[in-house]
């Protein structure tokens, strides 16, 4: 049984989280989640936990994660995956990247009869795939727009739920100059000052899905281009490794793999060049 300190200030429970139940998370986080929790982060994993508790009516850790651990619940796992994530994102972050993306993949597809595939891994509230939805409308004629197919995943329900919504606060746009911001957002007022929305027309280029990376992917791609930023950072190097041979399989030959400007792989997936700073293209196609 996990260790309970009764809280007489709010009428709950407190509870320490027993060093081997933290042990069998790090552990269930790294096969099914992909990402290591150090154990510095032992203390933050408690309070989340402790909250999700809370929230949930659930009388213990122990409850919780047992049921976890069996995966006896879909939901449950779900739910403490979101708990556990951090989801920072704002619009065209390592504004470099986009810059690129814009000469080397729009531009080269004005007037192609073909369609245009990206995805972005791990989109958590999904500025990123909005992102690119942006610099889709301001760079290609409408008629290529119908082409453009952007899709966004993440394992996290609330941060597809915000993406979806299409609402997001002031702040996730300070990388974005004032003549897109009125362009391409509509601006709170009254009690929704500070937040600021999509409009449709940009809403409507990207569709979002849930997807676990580290589980079987469905049928979809190739891809042109696929953006997994900010993610893998998370991740230990052999399921980085695997992650990359995985996207290069769903890349058209000539694609691109667009990866967080602080993440640094010591072994790229053979079959990739560099192509800029954390930007890798699959050999094939044209130069």
């Amino acid at each position: 049984m996990a260790n309970l300190v009764k809280d007489e200030s709010e009428g709950l429970l407190r509870e320490t989280l027993k060093e081997g139940d933290f042990q069998k998370l790090q552990a269930f986080a790294k096969e099914h989640w992909g990402f290591d929790l150090h154990p510095s982060k032992k203390t933050l994993v408690a309070n989340r936990l402790l909250a999700f508790c809370r929230k949930v009516g659930r009388a213990s850790f122990s409850e919780v994660l047992q049921t976890l651990f069996a995966r006896g619940d879909r939901d449950l796992e779900i739910q403490i995956f979101d708990n556990l994530s951090t989801n920072l994102t704002s619009f065209f972050r390592d504004r470099d990247q986009f810059r690129f993306f814009q000469k080397e993949i729009l531009e080269p597809f004005k007037g192609s009869d073909s369609s245009l595939k990206l995805w972005s891994a791990g989109c958590s509230a999904g500025c990123e795939p909005y992102s690119l939805a942006i610099c889709a409308k301001e760079t290609l004629p409408q008629a290529q727009l119908r082409k453009v197919e952007i899709l966004g995943t993440d394992y996290s329900v609330s941060a597809l739920k915000q993406a979806k919504s299409a609402v997001f606060p002031l702040e996730t746009a300070k990388e974005v100059d004032e003549t897109l911001l009125h362009r391409h957002f509509l601006k709170g007022v009254g009690k929704a000052s500070g937040n600021i929305k999509l409009r449709n027309e940009v809403k409507k280029l990207v569709r979002f899905h849930l997807l676990n990376l580290m589980e079987a992917w469905p049928s979809f791609g190739p891809f042109d281009a696929i953006f997994c930023r900010n993610v893998m950072i998370y991740f230990g190097e052999e399921v980085q490794t695997s992650l990359i041979q995985r996207f290069s399989e769903r890349l058209k030959p000539g694609g691109f793999l667009f990866v967080g400007s602080a993440e640094s792989f010591s072994r790229i997936a053979s079959g990739f060049l560099s192509a800029g700073p954390s930007i890798f293209r699959k050999a094939g196609g044209q130069a």
